[in-house]
């Protein structure tokens, strides 16, 4: 089942990525905070929804995780799209990616204590390598 998940996490992630290059592409920079806006709105839409549906009210402590979850999802989306306005995809997306895994094996490490093994570090470091490599 966690394979189905990631893969829909994946495919999901990629239209956001595709979604924000595509405010660039079309020349809607000026219209980043509305685009911000709207998905923030569809995504309360969506959840108030489905909480409806399985008649589910939040806890205090959900409403408060939730929330700083996202002010961290708000702040992210709003630095790539202005680091989409100035880099191609190219070199964006595999950046982010390697910066993304890098710093879950270093929060993972740090505050769950989860070990990575030989294989895990060399991965990490043709990733790294690989943005290098792509950036020069």
């Amino acid at each position: 089942m966690w394979l189905r998940y990631i893969s829909l996490c994946f495919i999901f992630n990629g239209f956001i990525g595709v979604a924000a290059k595509m405010v660039h592409e079309a020349g809607f920079d000026q219209y980043r905070a509305t685009y911000l806006i709207i998905c923030s709105c569809t995504a309360l839409v969506f959840v108030s929804v489905f909480l409806a549906v399985k008649k589910k009210i939040p806890a205090r402590k959900d409403i408060i995780v939730g929330s700083i979850m996202g002010i961290f999802w708000v702040a992210a989306i709003t630095f790539a799209l202005l680091a989409l306005s100035e880099l191609p995809g190219t070199i964006y997306f595999p950046a982010l990616l390697t910066g993304n895994i890098v710093l879950t094996c270093f929060v993972s490490r740090i505050f769950w204590k989860e070990k990575l093994g030989l294989n895990g570090i060399l991965g990490i470091t043709f990733a790294l390598v690989s943005v290098f490599l792509l950036t020069t």
